[in-house]
């Protein structure tokens, strides 16, 4: 006899288009002026900007500051690379956002946009050669909410194109592909900071 689990894998499935804009591709005037109003005038164009997302409410999970810790180890003297992290919830965890300003505080390389507002959404995009994710799993019974929360922030940039770097942990593992994205160790992450 069938079970329920028989009658499930012969399912159809659908795909569904996800809600979100499509912005088009970037052009080079656009990446240049958004440097320079994050204070970077007259970059070269082959200055690479790496962008991350991260919101102070969940600080360990989006794991800013071992993005920094990453982007300081990986590029230690370059002075052809950026980072810019648009940052959420700073007023509300003035203690997370003040462990943020103090670890970025000696590098001129590194922007931070706090609380933004949409402009600044497409300011930080407009900037990205390449979004780094290196979140973490969440708490117990937090994670698919995690989970959905960094795939959503991952999704416009993967859909304008922009080259993700995240970890394999929850939805972003499992919905990006080696093609559409780096995918790293959780544990890489976590020895970063």
């Amino acid at each position: 006899g069938k079970t329920g689990l028989d009658g499930m894998l012969n399912a159809a499935v659908h795909a569904m288009t996800l809600p979100i804009l499509d912005a088009g591709e970037r052009d080079p005037d656009t990446m240049a002026e958004s440097r320079e109003k994050l204070g970077w005038p007259g970059e070269d164009p082959d200055t690479v900007v790496f962008a991350a997302i991260a919101d102070h409410a969940h600080e360990r999970v989006d794991n800013a500051l071992g993005t920094v810790a990453a982007f300081r180890t990986a590029f230690p003297e370059a002075h052809d690379v950026r980072l810019v992290l648009l940052l959420h919830n700073t007023a509300t965890h003035p203690e997370a956002a003040e462990r943020l300003r103090l670890a970025v505080a000696p590098d001129d390389r590194i922007r931070l946009i706090e609380d933004p507002e949409s402009t600044d959404q497409a300011l930080w995009l407009d900037t990205a050669n390449c979004v780094v994710s290196l979140h973490r799993a969440g708490h117990s019974g937090a994670d698919s909410v995690d989970s959905e929360r960094v795939m959503l922030a991952l999704a416009e940039p993967a859909a304008r194109g922009i080259p993700l770097v995240c970890t394999e942990t929850g939805a972003a593992g499992e919905l990006l592909s080696a093609g559409g994205a780096l995918l790293v160790a959780d544990t890489d992450a976590a020895a970063a900071v």
